[in-house]
């Protein structure tokens, strides 16, 4: 376990549980007045981690998986205890406001995939199509401890789901699973680099093609996207007449 996934929580918490296919205790905590908005959560909870379990047959190794709702600060996917602000826990069906079902279920989703170390995404509008000043390089250079918050932002999410998305489609959603899958379970509990992935991906039986004609060559045609800023824009016309 990295040092920094490391949380402790000490406090008046109530809890609601729910248990997964495989007997992992999952259970959402929080303040005795808030309690009652808390089983929106487990219920995603319990559904998130079977389906990752059953998608990347790797099976989450510890015997519970708490998360807790408190206003110190955002989502973070301490190992085996997820912190959350309320607003991204809580749902309750008669004084939440719908918009908060939605938030609930897309952050706790994304911080149970990271618990496997999973690729995780979210869906963000027209990610691929905003030509942002801001896009940024998904393997930057950090050459000091300052670098780390100038450097990481949700802007890696946006651009890496887009990028991601767009191998799968390419090589085909059954290769990038399994390659992913190989992926996972070659470097759990290690640090990796992103040509590991694509070492990973190029193992499968793809057919796709470069532009060639010969058989694309992953870690090649990867680098341009995760190593230049912004993003290649494909502008298309129609001409009539002659």
């Amino acid at each position: 376990m990295s040092t920094y996934l490391m949380a402790i929580a000490i406090g008046e918490f109530d809890y609601v549980e729910g248990r997964t296919a495989a007997g992992v205790r999952i259970r959402s905590w929080a303040t005795p007045g808030e309690i009652n908005a808390a089983p929106y959560s487990v219920n995603i909870g319990v559904k998130c981690l079977d389906f990752l379990e059953n998608y990347t047959g790797i099976k989450y190794p510890l015997p519970k998986l708490d998360m807790i709702a408190f206003n110190a600060f955002g989502a973070m996917e301490n190992w085996g205890l997820l912190t959350f602000r309320p607003h991204s826990l809580l749902y309750s069906e008669l004084f939440s406001p719908l918009i908060n079902k939605y938030k609930v279920a897309t952050t706790v989703a994304h911080e149970i995939s990271h618990q496997k170390d999973y690729i995780a995404t979210e869906v963000m509008e027209s990610a691929l199509v905003r030509d942002r000043s801001e896009w940024r390089s998904l393997n930057p250079e950090v050459k000091d401890p300052g670098d780390f918050g100038r450097t990481f932002t949700t802007l890696y999410y946006d651009k890496g789901a887009s990028f991601i998305a767009m191998v799968a489609a390419l090589i085909g959603e059954e290769n990038f699973n399994e390659g992913l899958k190989h992926y996972l379970t070659k470097f759990s509990y290690g640090n990796t680099r992103s040509t590991d992935l694509w070492e990973s991906l190029e193992n499968t039986k793809f057919t796709a093609r470069g532009p060639d004609g010969n058989p694309l060559n992953l870690k090649a045609f990867a680098s341009p996207w995760t190593t230049q800023v912004r993003l290649d824009i494909l502008i298309g016309s129609v001409i009539f007449g002659n």
